[in-house]
C-alpha cells in the first residue's frame, strides 16, 4: 500500500482516538488472508495490527454461518462485537475485502456513539482501501 494512503489511515485513527470514548486502538487487516494493513494502539503491548488473521478468521466464520441460514453478510455494517469486562472489540467489514477492529474500554465506551463515529469514517476508509 502506498505510504500516502497509510498516512491518511493514520489520520483517521488519530481522529477516532479523539472522538471515541475509551478508545484503545484500531487495526485493519486484509480479509481473505488476514494480512495486516495498519494498526494503532495506545498501549504498547496491545497490538491490533498483528492480530489481523484472528479477526479475519472470525469474520469469515460469521459469513459462513450466515450462509448456512440463507443470509449473506456484506457491506460496511458492523459484523460483530465482542464485549468483555475491560474491553469491547467492534469489527466492521470494509468493501468485503478488509476488516477493521476498534477497541475501547468497556466502562468508557458508548456502543451507539462508537458505531456512529466509525460509520462517519467509512467513505474515507473505502476510498483509501480500494
Amino acid at each position: 500500500m502506498q505510504q500516502a494512503r497509510i498516512e491518511e489511515l493514520k489520520k483517521i485513527f488519530d481522529e477516532m482516538q479523539l472522538n471515541i470514548p475509551g478508545f484503545l486502538g484500531a487495526g485493519i487487516a486484509e480479509l481473505q488472508e488476514g494480512f495486516p494493513v495498519i494498526g494503532f494502539s495506545q498501549l504498547p503491548d496491545f497490538d491490533l495490527e498483528t492480530t489481523g488473521p484472528v479477526y479475519a478468521w472470525l469474520a469469515k466464520s460469521i459469513k459462513r454461518i450466515a450462509s448456512f441460514i440463507g443470509e449473506e453478510v456484506t457491506g460496511n455494517l458492523e459484523t460483530f462485537m465482542i464485549r468483555m469486562d475491560a474491553i469491547i472489540l467492534f469489527a466492521w467489514l470494509i468493501k468485503d475485502s478488509y476488516i477493521m477492529v476498534v477497541a475501547a474500554k468497556t466502562k468508557e465506551a458508548n456502543i451507539g456513539f462508537t458505531r456512529t463515529i466509525v460509520r462517519k469514517f467509512m467513505p474515507r476508509l473505502e476510498e483509501l482501501l480500494i
